[in-house]
């Protein structure tokens, strides 16, 4: 008797086994795509921030800020941060800092 409900029990779990691999697959997908929106809504866009929560950026600072914000009104919008390097002040900190923090869409 044990052997024949072992021998059902391991049958059902080969038979469902792929049906499993793929929810796990389609679970591991979900939080990949989850994490991806939480870190996108968490950082702001440099091209529509405005400078009160630019400031608020540790290490950026009043100046730096302006700095930035006049750089996007007179240039336009940002395709790079790479182009931040033109604004006096931006080294390669701020620039990371930057990255970390901030997207540009």
């Amino acid at each position: 008797m044990r052997k024949s409900s072992l021998v059902v029990a391991l049958a059902t779990c080969v038979s469902f086994a792929p049906h499993l691999s793929a929810n796990v697959e389609h679970s591991a997908t979900s939080v990949v795509q989850a994490a991806k929106t939480d870190e996108a809504t968490t950082k702001l866009n440099l091209n529509t921030i405005s400078y009160e929560q630019l400031v608020k950026v540790p290490g950026i600072g009043k100046a730096r800020a302006k700095a930035v914000i006049a750089y996007i009104k007179e240039n336009g919008k940002l395709d790079s941060f790479e182009q931040l390097k033109s604004v006096k002040g931006i080294g390669k900190g701020t620039l990371n800092k930057l990255k970390q923090n901030f997207v540009i869409e």
